[in-house]
């Protein structure tokens, strides 16, 4: 879990206007939000993780504790329940789950570079940090 300890900067975007579409999001929000590139802060303290995402719209810190579940709020405000589970020690799968909607999402550490991959019913999408 070590790897994923440190500041992480968004470099690439794939197909998050699909997921944002899948989701709901009003189009004034995915317009701001398409050209952002936020930076992520990931620390580690036993079985428990904060991510803190800065970017100009908005900023957000959740801690959790892996395997609980947890009431989160996503970056368009919506209230979710979700789960954090340790898959290895470099991949962690969230489940967020609306009244809507259930996403997935998992973020992986190879190297300096975290691919986060988000699926929303038959849409993914594919978003890459690089570590600062």
């Amino acid at each position: 879990m070590a790897d994923f300890v440190g500041s992480w900067k968004l470099e690439h975007s794939e197909n998050m206007d699909g997921v944002w579409k899948a989701l709901g999001v009003p189009s004034d929000m995915v317009d701001k939000a398409r050209n952002e590139k936020p930076e992520f802060t990931f620390e580690l303290e036993g079985n428990k993780m904060t991510i803190k995402m800065v970017s100009s719209l908005k900023t957000k810190t959740t801690t959790f504790t892996f395997g609980e579940e947890f009431k989160d709020e996503t970056f368009d405000n919506r209230t979710v329940m979700s789960t954090v589970t340790k898959d290895s020690e470099n991949k962690i799968t969230q489940v967020q789950k609306g009244p809507e909607h259930t996403t997935h999402i998992v973020r992986e550490v190879t190297g300096d570079k975290m691919v986060i991959t988000i699926t929303v019913g038959d849409v993914k999408a594919v978003n890459t940090l690089r570590k600062m």
